[in-house]
C-alpha cells in the first residue's frame, strides 16, 4: 500500500490501518515533514477519534499542554462593531499548534514504521489502473512500483489527483490572512468571531499567544486591512487590559480555492482529506473531516480478508467515497451561508447584525450537530 502525503490526514490514516494486513510505504513532496501553520480548530467528532487513536497507542493528550479546550465563542459584528453575543463551546471545540500536533504524529509514526518506510522529496509523476489488478505507479525518479491500493493525502495542491480524478478547482473572490497577535491576549480560553464590512475574522485561544485570522475581498487596500485590525484591537487587550498588536511578522496570507470531485475514489486508488475536498476553513472542519476521512477508510479497509481484497477493495472505496461526500457536502452548504457575511454591503452587514439572535443560534445549532457525528460503521 502506498500513501502519498505525510501529513495529518496520512499519517492517522497509517497508524490506524491493520499492520498485520498492510505494508505501508510513504512518497512525501517535502523535504522533511511539513511542520508549518498555524493552530486549527478541532471539532468534538474530530478530536474524539484523534484522542481514541492516541490513547490507543497509550498517549494521553493534556489539556493546555497539548490542546486547548474552547469554552465559548463571542461574536461581534455590524459596520460599527459591537459586542452581539456569546454562546457555549465546551466539550464541543479544542485548538491545536499545528507543529506541536504534527511532532505527536510523527513520534507514534516512528515507533510504528522504519525511517525507510518515508521517503521524502518524492512523488508520483504517473499512475496507472486497470480493474483487479495492482494500480502501476511511476515516481518523479522515474523508479516504477506497483501496490494494491494508493491513498492519495497530499492536500489540497495535490499533483496526484488530477492524473486520475475529474476535478473541478473553484478560485474563491476572497483572501485570508493568518497571524499570531504579539502576545497573550485577554480571550483566554475562548474564542472570537467577527463580522463587519468587508471582513470576516476568528480569533483562536492561545498556544502562546492567539492567532488572528480574517477573510477579505480580493482587491482590498492595505489601509482598509490595518482599519479593521485596529477595530479589532478595540475588544482584544493584553492579559492585564493594557494595549496589544497584530504580528505582522508571522502573518501569512493565502488565496483561496476550493477542490470538487465527483467521487473521491477511483478503482484502487482513493483521495482524502483536502486532496478529496479542500475548501477555505472558514467553519473550521477542515482537519476534523480529514481525521474522519483517514480513520472512516482505516476502518472500512482493516475488515477486508486479504484473500478477498483484490475483489472488495474498489466496491469498499466507493461506498467510503459516497458515504464521506454526504457529510463533506452538508458541512459545505453551511460554509457557503457563512460566505455570505464577507460583503461589502453596508445594508446587508447592517441586517445581518440586526438579525444576529437568530443568525447565529441557528449556526450554532447546526455545527454542533455536525460536531456530534459519528462514524458510521457500514462504509
Amino acid at each position: 500500500m502506498l500513501i502519498s502525503g505525510a501529513g495529518v490526514a496520512g499519517i492517522v490514516c497509517a497508524l490506524a490501518l491493520d499492520k498485520e494486513k498492510y505494508d505501508i510505504e510513504f512518497v512525501e513532496k517535502a523535504d522533511s515533514f511539513r511542520n508549518i501553520g498555524f493552530s486549527i480548530v478541532l471539532w468534538k467528532s474530530g478530536f474524539e477519534l484523534l484522542r481514541s487513536l492516541f490513547l490507543a497507542r497509550d498517549h494521553v493528550l493534556h489539556t493546555n499542554k497539548d490542546d486547548y479546550a474552547v469554552d465559548k465563542f463571542v461574536m461581534f459584528g455590524g459596520l460599527k462593531i459591537k459586542r452581539l453575543r456569546e454562546f457555549d463551546a465546551r466539550g464541543f471545540a479544542w485548538v491545536f499548534e499545528r507543529q506541536h500536533l504534527m511532532e505527536m504524529l510523527e513520534a507514534e509514526l516512528a515507533k510504528t514504521f522504519p525511517a525507510s518506510a518515508i521517503r521524502f522529496g518524492k512523488t508520483i509523476s504517473d499512475i496507472r489502473i486497470k480493474d483487479g489488478a495492482p494500480a502501476r505507479v511511476t515516481f518523479s525518479d522515474n523508479s516504477d512500483a506497483e501496490y494494491d491500493l494508493v491513498i492519495i493525502a497530499e492536500g489540497i495542491y495535490s499533483m496526484t489527483r488530477p492524473l486520475l480524478f475529474e476535478e473541478r478547482i473553484i478560485s474563491l473572490p476572497w483572501r485570508l490572512l493568518y497571524g499570531w497577535f504579539a502576545k497573550e491576549t485577554n480571550f483566554l480560553d475562548h474564542a472570537g468571531l467577527f463580522f463587519t464590512k468587508g471582513y470576516v475574522a476568528v480569533i483562536h485561544p492561545p498556544h502562546v499567544h492567539n492567532l488572528l485570522g480574517f477573510y477579505f475581498k480580493k482587491g482590498a487596500v492595505e489601509e482598509d486591512e490595518h482599519a479593521f485590525e485596529k477595530r479589532v484591537l478595540q475588544f482584544v487587550k493584553g492579559i492585564r487590559g493594557e494595549e496589544i498588536s497584530f504580528d505582522v511578522k508571522t502573518s501569512k496570507l493565502f488565496d483561496l480555492r476550493e477542490v470538487h470531485l465527483d467521487s473521491y475514489s477511483k478503482g484502487n486508488v482513493v483521495a482524502i482529506g483536502d486532496a478529496a475536498h479542500g475548501r477555505p476553513p472558514t467553519v473550521g472542519f477542515g482537519t476534523t473531516l480529514a481525521i474522519e476521512d483517514a480513520l472512516a477508510l482505516a476502518r472500512a479497509l482493516n475488515k477486508l480478508a486479504p484473500k478477498d481484497f483484490a475483489a472488495q477493495v474498489a466496491p469498499r472505496l466507493a461506498s467510503f467515497s459516497r458515504v464521506r461526500s454526504k457529510r463533506v457536502e452538508q458541512i459545505y452548504r453551511l460554509q457557503r451561508l457563512v460566505h455570505q457575511c464577507i460583503t461589502d454591503d453596508a445594508l446587508k452587514v447592517s441586517l445581518i447584525a440586526a438579525l444576529s439572535p437568530i443568525i447565529s443560534r441557528y449556526f450554532e445549532r447546526k455545527i454542533k450537530h455536525f460536531a456530534l457525528y459519528k462514524l458510521p460503521g457500514s462504509i
